[in-house]
This record gives C-alpha cells, sequence and structure tokens, in this order.
C-alpha cells in the first residue's frame, strides 16, 4: 500500500508529520511526501530524515504572473502527478493539501483511494478572516471533510468546536503533539547548564527561563525580555530559528533594557538532543496573547516537549494545557500576558523550593501519560478502522 503525504510547504521542520508516518513505515507501507520545491522543480526527489520526497513547484508561471494564478495551475500540476503516482491513500494537510488530494482521487479510477483531512489548526479562526472569506472557508473545509475517511485534528477542544461548526456525521479523531518519549542523558544536562551559567549565569545564582521553537512576533517573545527588566533575579534561553529582523529586535531590545549579558539565543537543536537542552533550565514557559480561537485552543509541541524534558511550567490558561497543568500538578497557569503577573507566578515558584519540587516530582506521571508511544496507538485505531480497511 502507498501513503502519499501532501503538503503545501516546503516540508523541513515537521516533526507531527514524520511521527505520523513512521506509523505506516512500521505498518510495512510505502510512505511518499508530495510538497513544495523551487520554481523550476517538477517531482524533483529528495530525502528527508528517511522519508522519500517529491519537490513540486508552487510558482509553475514564474514570479511576474499573480500568486492566485500560479496557485490554481500548480495545484493542477500537482493533481496531475498525484494521479500519475496512483496512490492507495492520500492524506492532505490542512487545507490546501487536502483540496488538491479531494481533486485528485476523483481522477483515480482503478480503485477506491482512502483521503484523510489533517487538520493542523482551527483553520476557521487562524486569523484576521473576514465574514465572507471565513464563509467560504467554511465551504471549502465542510467540502473536504464530507469526502475524506478520517480527519486528524490536533486535540478535544478543536474537535469539539469543529463538531459545533459543521453539524453533520464526520470521522474524527483528536491526536496530540505530543513527541517521542525523551530519555534525558543528564551527564550532557550538566555540560549544558555549565554552558547556559558561563553565557548568562555566571555566579550561578539566577533562575534560567526558556523559550523553544520559531521566534516570530506572534509568540510574545518580547514580554520574556520584559521580564528579565524588572527581575534580577532571572536568566533567558531562546533555542530555535528566527526571522532575522525580529531577532534583531529582539536584541536591541535586551541591550536598550540592559539585560543583554542574560539573554543567550540559541540556534534549533536537534530533536535527540531538544530534551537534554530544555532539561538544562529551571523553567519552561509557553505564554500567548490568543489573537484568534485557533491560539486559544492551542496544545502547542513546546508544551508536551518541556513536559518530556521533566521541567515544571507556566502558561497561559487556555483550555487544552491548563487541564493537563490542573490534572497532574506540574505548574501555573495565567490568564493574563501582563509582565508583572507572570513575573509573580515565576517568583513564586523560584522562592518556594517545596511548591517547585512538588512540580517536579508531579511531571514524572505526566511524562508518562502524554509521549507519542502513546498517541500512536490512539492513531492506529482510527487508521484500523477508517483507512487501512
Amino acid at each position: 500500500m502507498t501513503v502519499l503525504k501532501v503538503v503545501a510547504y516546503d516540508w523541513k521542520n515537521a516533526s507531527r508529520d514524520k511521527r505520523e508516518l513512521s506509523v505506516y513505515k512500521e505498518l510495512g507501507h510505502e510512505v511518499l511526501v508530495m510538497c513544495k520545491g523551487n520554481p523550476d522543480d517538477y517531482m524533483r526527489k529528495d530525502i528527508v530524515d528517511g522519508f522519500d520526497v517529491l519537490r513540486c513547484t508552487t510558482r509553475p508561471l514564474g514570479t511576474k504572473v499573480p500568486l492566485i494564478i500560479n496557485r490554481i495551475v500548480s495545484g493542477l500540476i500537482w493533481i496531475k502527478f498525484i494521479r500519475q503516482i496512483n496512490p492507495d491513500v492520500i492524506s492532505g494537510e490542512n487545507p490546501d493539501g487536502a483540496l488538491i488530494g479531494v481533486i485528485a482521487k476523483k481522477g483515480i479510477k482503478n480503485k477506491r483511494v482512502k483521503l484523510i483531512y489533517d487538520a493542523h489548526e482551527f483553520h476557521l479562526y487562524t486569523g484576521k478572516n473576514s465574514s465572507l472569506k471565513r464563509r467560504l472557508l467554511k465551504l471549502l473545509e465542510k467540502y473536504i471533510l464530507k469526502n475524506a475517511d478520517l480527519t486528524i485534528v490536533v486535540n478535544d477542544s478543536i474537535l469539539s468546536e469543529m463538531k459545533i461548526e459543521y453539524n453533520f456525521s464526520w470521522n474524527a479523531v483528536s491526536i496530540l503533539s505530543t513527541p517521542y518519549y525523551f530519555n534525558i542523558d543528564y551527564t550532557k544536562v550538566k555540560q549544558i547548564r555549565t554552558f547556559f551559567d558561563s553565557k548568562i549565569n555566571p555566579n550561578g545564582e539566577r533562575f534560567i527561563i526558556e523559550y523553544h521553537g520559531y521566534i516570530n512576533r506572534m509568540r510574545s517573545i518580547e514580554l520574556l525580555i520584559d521580564l528579565l527588566s524588572i527581575n534580577k533575579n532571572l536568566s533567558l534561553v531562546l533555542i530555535g530559528s528566527a526571522d532575522g529582523d525580529y531577532l534583531l529586535e529582539l536584541e536591541n531590545k535586551a541591550k536598550k533594557l540592559g539585560v543583554g549579558d542574560r539573554v543567550l539565543f540559541n540556534d534549533m537543536v536537534d530533536m535527540n538532543e531538544l530534551g537534554d537542552y530544555l532539561s538544562a533550565v529551571d523553567l519552561g514557559i509557553v505564554i500567548f496573547k490568543a489573537f484568534y480561537k485557533n491560539l486559544y485552543y492551542c496544545s502547542p509541541n513546546k508544551f508536551f516537549e518541556n513536559i518530556q524534558a521533566e521541567n515544571p511550567i507556566i502558561c497561559s490558561a487556555f483550555p487544552e494545557m491548563k487541564k493537563i497543568i490542573d490534572k497532574y500538578n506540574i505548574g501555573m497557569t495565567i490568564d493574563s500576558c501582563d509582565v508583572n503577573v507572570i513575573n509573580n507566578s515565576i517568583e513564586k515558584m523560584r522562592t518556594d523550593k517545596e511548591l517547585y519540587n512538588t512540580f517536579k516530582n508531579n511531571i514524572k506521571d505526566a511524562k508518562e501519560r502524554y509521549c507519542w508511544e502513546n498517541e500512536k496507538q490512539k492513531y492506529i485505531i482510527a487508521l484500523t478502522e477508517h483507512v487501512l480497511c
């Protein structure tokens, strides 16, 4: 059986996809990924972390032709190539990949192709969509849902909201974005902590907080730098890739506030090492401004990665994260992005050693639950019932 993943971006940092697709490999199926390539790519073969990747242009008519026309033409080209591949299963990521999958499968006449709609976001509410744009998007997603054999969403809250929006029967499962179980190398953790201390904590007295992941304006990272300006007991590690201009803004902000010597900008690290880096700090911060419903209902990778790294967490009091924090008592949630409110929570955790150690001990139970090894079983059951049958 051939499984084809269709994604409309370059498929580099796709940890969730790679975990999902590894399940098909474990079950003995062939896996291909079709994704965005260079302007002159027409099914250029590539290999990414052991996965066979086919890269195809999204601008076949060149940069002088309007983007929307390029997208329509490239979509038709992708559909043609998919039909030539003749897969047994198409997993379309997000509405663009899923729509291509729906149209492509309707042209494959020699067999019944199964379609998965892999929705990584609450797409009706990912931005400031006008009422007209939201209605059009809703019609599109409804069409996809009616043609999909299985829809995968990232948590129960988004699934519940989508069930309200689309009041008809459709097969769905929520699969959390949990990483593989982190086997922490504590010797390496000590080495990394020594490195962090040498850069931003020379006396070893400060409480080190961290943010990791993609560094952009939607992540409220500037708040963390503001924290340092009002609390001399903190240092900050930022781990990840960033928009160049925004990274420069953050560096300049830290210098202007006189805290540049307490901020370490660390490049993105491999997933195999991430747990050791996260374990070398004292506290994970997962705080967002809920600009849109999609953010309010988020359950981001970084939240579960902190759990796997056995880091107590301070996070926004959004439903999915809050229920886990409260159930396992592994940190604190806050209802505000006010820097003083955040600081008060951090200080409570920094100064109350008994409370901090309680969180640290409790997180071991959460770690056993929120790992891919567990989520994978739910994924296999859904595939068996609706796709691989």
